[in-house]
């Protein structure tokens, strides 16, 4: 029998394996795709086990792929989102976190991180698979476990965006188990689980730090200090303010939240008759867990040029650069990230005027230790710096700087976070292109539907990113309103993006039109993980 341990909680005493009334099925020897599904709150304790051996129909759930060389794994389109088909057994105990240790498994002596939060399954599920190979995960997040029950060793049910509750939440479990570090990836989540990180101890950025990345205009500050190129400023209140601003500045003049990322609700205004627009896509947009300034919009100088972005690992102080992705945008005058491109040789990875940017904008920024998210502009006159994420790349950009180059930014950033010194490893030179898919209206989804036989190389992956009923509305009425994603690996950037150019016809969208009624912005129109069953892919085995 699986060994519980169940931590104290409030008043809640501890309470011995030999109390817990198990079900007599959860007797038989587990093995790593039986482990129990398990949900832990203040209210009694439930415990889900499986009724079923998933390993004879589901040869491609996660569980069973630990040991792939493509840690995105292969996940069938056809594959249910839950492969354990379970049901619950009750038990009545006043717990608020809960542990499994399973005697098939070998933990060895992998140490411990607090997972602050896990978002969609599709775009972070390769990092679980990755990071789980040296270590253990322990998850905090406000609902239940899914899709990252098997590369958990606990969990804990807990409002995750109030920095209090997390720290108390992460103290207890500190309390049972010693713990390396605070991992964390999420947007929204990065500014809480600092609290955590410093609670505990462990290594990490204050949360100073974290909020100076966080909050554009204190980034546009600190990196003014430090004589760091970057688009003149302001942060504004209101539409009178921002004309002043752009008035001065000189058109044209570049609008965006000052809290927000992926480029949610940024748009160009070239002339004072575009500006008023420009403000309210600017004011309007919001993410949850994401702070609302009162002066929240920034009127910055238009810079012209490629945009790249560029992860990097830092360990006490120390740049290195890991993946280096060509930005491609579209919808002007806004700038929706429309796909990436990465290339395992590109020659700003060891450009050491990019490099001491990096270095020179991070130090002022507080920021010593972890991987973040930076963004450029390359112009006539060098690099100009956009702004600087505490976090790794999304839009899938680790994944594929693993596949162009072998580099592991999600195991870099769980070693940073347990105080170890990063291993980077450059085992491949390819290039890796991402095309994310619109429509071409605002649309309401019938079907999103991969054509199989057309996934064969230089396309490496291609799935739906809406399901069936999402309402997608494009910018600015809505924001990130991708139906699917299509990625190619090839020798070259030019081959990679020639592959791309037909991923309509890969995944395909069946829709209707939506009118203008009912138009809402912000979240309304963002389609990602969390709203989705990000299990409808097809990908083909790592080239």
């Amino acid at each position: 029998m699986p060994r519980w341990a169940l931590a104290e909680h409030g008043s809640a005493q501890r309470h011995a394996p030999s109390r817990c009334s198990l079900p007599d099925r959860l007797s038989a020897p587990p093995v790593r795709a039986l482990r129990p599904h398990f949900t832990a709150t203040e209210c009694p304790l439930r415990v889900f086990y499986p009724v079923q051996h998933p390993l004879q129909n589901f040869p491609n759930h996660p569980s069973l792929n630990r040991n792939r060389t493509d840690p995105l794994g292969v996940l069938s389109h056809t594959a249910p989102t839950n492969p354990c088909h379970t049901r619950p057994a009750v038990l009545t105990l006043e717990v608020s976190s809960l542990s499994l240790d399973d005697p098939q498994q070998e933990q060895g002596e992998r140490p411990l991180l607090l997972l602050i939060g896990s978002s969609a399954r599709r775009n972070r599920e390769f990092i679980l698979r990755s990071v789980t190979r040296r270590y253990r995960l322990w998850l905090l997040q406000p609902t239940e476990v899914s899709w990252e029950e098997p590369y958990l060793t606990g969990f804990t049910m807990v409002d995750n965006t109030d920095q209090d509750k997390l720290v108390a939440a992460a103290l207890e479990v500190a309390a049972a188990h010693p713990v390396a570090g605070v991992f964390c990836y999420d947007e929204g989540l990065v500014w809480p689980a600092a609290f955590a990180a410093e609670a505990l101890g462990v290594p990490g950025n204050s949360p100073a730090a974290i909020a100076a990345c966080r909050d554009k205009a204190t980034t546009r500050a600190a990196l003014a200090a430090a004589e760091v190129p970057q688009p003149e400023s302001s942060a504004v209140a209101s539409l009178a303010e921002a004309r002043v601003t752009a008035q001065r500045i000189g058109y044209p003049v570049v609008l965006k939240p000052r809290g927000l990322a992926g480029s949610m609700g940024v748009r160009r205004a070239n002339t004072p008759g575009e500006l008023a627009d420009a403000y309210a896509a600017a004011s309007a947009a919001s993410y949850p867990n994401v702070p609302v300034y009162r002066d929240g919009v920034l009127v910055e100088e238009y810079v012209d040029g490629p945009e790249i972005s560029v992860d990097s690992v830092f360990y006490q102080g120390v740049c290195t650069p890991l993946v280096v992705a060509r930005k491609q945008v579209g919808f002007e005058p806004f700038f929706e990230e429309v796909g990436h491109l990465v290339d395992a040789a590109d020659p700003l990875l060891t450009d050491d005027r990019l490099t001491t940017l990096l270095d020179r904008s991070h130090r002022a920024l507080g920021f010593l230790n972890g991987v973040t998210h930076t963004e450029f502009r390359l112009t006539e006159r060098g690099p100009v710096l956009l702004e600087v994420n505490a976090r790794l790349g999304g839009d899938l950009i680790p994944y594929l700087g693993w596949l162009a180059g072998g580099v592991d930014s999600a195991m870099a950033a769980a070693d940073v976070a347990a105080g170890r010194e990063p291993e980077v490893d450059r085992s491949r030179r390819a290039v890796a292109a991402v095309r994310f898919l619109y429509p071409e209206r605002d649309t309401e989804v019938v079907s999103v539907t991969v054509r199989e036989d057309r996934v064969v190389p230089p396309i490496h992956t291609a799935f739906p990113m809406a399901a069936d009923g999402a309402r997608l509305r494009l910018p600015p009425r809505g924001y990130i309103a991708r139906y699917g994603c299509v990625i190619a690996v090839a020798d070259s950037g030019h081959e990679a993006q020639a592959a791309l150019v037909d991923a309509a016809d890969i995944v395909r969208l069946d829709g209707r039109p939506l009118g203008t009624d009912g138009v809402h912005l912000g979240m309304d129109g963002v389609m990602d993980g969390a709203q989705l069953g990000m299990d409808g892919g097809i990908d083909r085995a790592q080239p």
